[in-house]
C-alpha cells in the first residue's frame, strides 16, 4: 500500500513473507535481500521492521557469507532488547545470536543462550531452535523436550514440521530406533516435496546426513527429492574432497548415494546417459574408485555405509 506522496505504509509485509518463503526453500541471498527491503520499507509497524532485522540473521547463516553474518550480527546490536509493539522480541534476538555462534562454531555459546529462553515459551519457532541447538551439543533430552512444545505438530507451518521431523528422526536414530527415525524422515519428506522446502535439509550435521543416506539407499518415495538435497551437499561440502571435483561431479555424487539408477540420474540433471557416464568416470578416477559402492564409502560418511547401494553401476 502506498500514500499518495508514494510512501509506503505495510511496513513491508510482502517482503517479509517472501523473505521467510526464500530462507525455507533453500534461497538464502533472496531472503537477505527481502528482509533487507522490509527495513527500508518502514512503514508504521516497528515491530514488524525489527523481527524482520532480527530473522534476517538466519539466511546470512545459511548463506556461509561470513560478511552478511558479520553485517547481521552488527545489524542486532540497533535492536531494542526487550519487547516491541507486545512481541516477545528478546527471545527472537536470543536465537539469531545462538545461530550466528553456532555458524562459528561455539556449540557451548549457544546452548547458554538459549538457556535464557523460559521453558515456558511458546513461540514455535523459538522452541525449534533450541532443538537445533541442543541436537548440534548432544543434548538430545532437551532437543526433545523442546520438540515437545510444538505440539500439536500438524498444527506448525510446513517448514517447522518438516524441521522438526528431521530433528526428531535423528534423535529416535541416536536412540536405537532406526525403524522410526526412517519413518519420521519419510513423513518430513512427504511435507517438504510439495513445498519445496530445503533448509531443514541443508543445516544439519553429520548424523542427519548419514541417517538421509541411509534413508535414500533403503528406498523412499521421494527418489529424486532426496537426492538433489544429497548432491546440495556435495556442492556445499565436498567430504574432504576439496577442489578435485568439479561441481557437476559433486552433484553426481550426491546421486549416487540414492537408488536411482543410471537412467533416472541422468533424467534429474537434465543430461544424457553418455554425458552422465563421462562425469562418473572421472569421479571415480579422482576417487580412486572403480565401482559406485566404492564411490559411496570412500566419501567419509562411515564404514557403515559400504554395500548400501544396490542399483548397477
Amino acid at each position: 500500500m502506498t500514500s499518495g506522496s508514494g510512501q509506503r505504509h505495510d511496513g513491508g509485509i510482502p517482503s517479509f513473507a517472501a523473505a521467510i518463503l526464500a530462507h525455507w526453500q533453500g534461497m538464502p541471498r533472496e531472503a537477505w535481500e527481502h528482509f533487507t527491503d522490509v527495513g527500508q520499507a518502514g512503514g508504521r509497524d516497528a515491530a514488524y521492521v525489527a523481527l524482520a532485522r532480527a530473522l534476517q540473521v538466519a539466511p546470512a547463516v545459511a548463506s556461509g557469507d561470513s560478511r552478511l553474518v558479520d553485517e547481521a550480527e552488527r545489524g542486532l546490536r540497533l535492536l531494542p532488547e526487550a519487547a516491541v509493539g507486545g512481541l516477545p522480541f528478546e527471545w527472537y534476538l536470543v536465537v539469531s545470536r545462538a545461530l550466528i555462534a553456532l555458524s562459528r562454531g561455539e556449540v557451548d555459546q549457544a546452548v547458554a543462550l538459549m538457556e535464557k529462553v523460559p521453558c515456558d515459551c511458546v513461540l514455535p519457532s523459538v522452541n525449534f531452535h533450541r532443538s537445533v541447538v541442543c541436537l548440534r551439543a548432544g543434548r538430545d533430552a532437551e532437543a526433545g523436550a523442546a520438540l515437545r512444545r510444538l505440539r500439536p505438530l500438524a498444527q506448525q507451518p510446513s517448514y517447522l514440521r518438516v524441521g522438526a521431523l528431521l530433528v526428531n528422526a535423528v534423535l529416535q536414530s541416536r536412540a536405537g530406533a532406526d525403524a522410526t527415525a526412517h519413518r519420521l524422515l519419510e513423513s518430513a519428506l512427504a511435507v517438504a516435496e510439495p513445498h519445496g522446502i530445503i533448509q531443514p535439509f541443508l543445516d544439519v550435521n553429520i548424523d542427519s546426513r548419514r541417517l538421509l543416506v541411509h534413508h535414500a539407499a533403503q528406498g523412499t518415495r521421494y527418489t529424486g527429492f532426496l537426492a538433489a538435497r544429497i548432491a546440495d551437499w556435495e556442492q556445499s561440502d565436498s567430504s574432504g574432497l576439496g577442489l578435485r571435483l568439479s561441481p557437476r561431479e559433486r552433484e553426481v555424487l550426491g546421486y549416487l548415494r540414492g537408488t536411482m539408477s543410471t537412467v533416472e540420474i541422468a533424467a534429474a540433471l537434465g543430461i544424457s546417459v553418455n554425458t552422465l557416464k563421462t562425469h562418473r568416470r572421472l569421479l571415480y578416477r579422482k576417487l580412486g574408485v572403480t565401482s559406485r559402492k566404492e564411490a559411496v564409502s570412500w566419501t567419509g560418511l562411515g564404514p557403515s555405509l559400504r554395500g548400501s547401494v544396490s542399483v548397477e553401476d
